[in-house]
């Protein structure tokens, strides 16, 4: 069975960000961490709420890549407990973590 193709634009690279604790003990470090991936890969606007939705009408991205991006970037970081709490959450200003 062939692999999935992977999207043509976009990276694949999400970087090592040690979990969020489940008792939010290190909270501060863990944003600060998240906060500084997510400007280095230019998708703190979209967390942040100064972009509204990712620009579809480009040939560069797919429709919503970027979003999907940060989205993954920080569940990845979350352990089950503290991502139980944002499971269905679109937005990081629905849960005041920005």
């Amino acid at each position: 069975m062939p692999a999935p193709a992977a999207p043509t634009k976009g990276s694949n690279k999400l970087y090592d960000v040690p979990y969020l604790e489940e008792n939010g003990s290190n909270f501060a470090f863990w944003k600060y961490r998240v906060k500084m991936v997510l400007k280095l890969r230019n998708l703190w606007p979209l967390v942040n709420g100064t972009d509204k939705a990712p620009n579809t009408t480009s040939n560069d991205y797919p429709d919503g890549i970027l979003r999907h991006e940060a989205h993954a970037q920080i569940a990845l970081t979350l352990t089950d407990e503290p991502l139980n709490t944002v499971f269905h959450a679109e937005m990081s200003k629905e849960h005041g973590t920005v």
